[in-house]
């Protein structure tokens, strides 16, 4: 499995982020940041981490984007995979689901006090939690339905 190193900086419009796409994990954002490293929470506070922090939570990042990818890859190009139409008029399959699923048990069984907020069964998690994971099963789900393989997991 191909990988590139992901950094981010609190500082830039662009969020760190872990990517799944047809079987290989690709990271992206700006250079390397210098430590110490902050995460801005919504609240305007500030959480201080090291880059060994911030490495952790990569790696948990491409964990999870790995296992949702891992349960929708069975479903691609299946022939007569149940489509429905979601309020917004966009497709969502079972696959999206199970991704989610995945995605949500993974997280937390790593991270209990994490919230996590999906595309397909919202925010979850406990109240006032200090991190919130963001996650959108699949990326491309149009795409996904028809077998063209750009498609991919996003969890921030």
């Amino acid at each position: 499995m191909e990988r590139e190193t992901v950094y981010w900086r609190p500082h830039h419009d662009k969020v760190g982020f872990a990517q799944a796409w047809a079987g290989r994990v690709l990271v992206r954002s700006e250079q390397e940041p210098a430590a110490p490293h902050c995460i801005m929470l919504k609240s305007g506070e500030s959480i201080a981490m090291d880059q060994e922090d911030l490495g952790r939570l990569r790696r948990l990042a491409v964990r999870a984007a790995e296992a949702g990818g891992d349960a929708a890859r069975p479903y691609f190009a299946q022939p007569g995979l149940k489509v429905e139409t979601k309020e917004d008029d966009s497709p969502v399959t079972i696959a999206d689901k199970a991704c989610e699923r995945a995605i949500r048990g993974f997280l937390a069984a790593e991270r209990p006090g994490d919230a996590m907020l999906g595309e397909e069964d919202g925010l979850q998690g406990p109240e006032g939690a200090r991190f919130r994971w963001v996650v959108d099963p699949i990326d491309g789900t149009r795409n996904f339905i028809r077998g063209i393989p750009l498609w991919s997991t996003l969890v921030a």
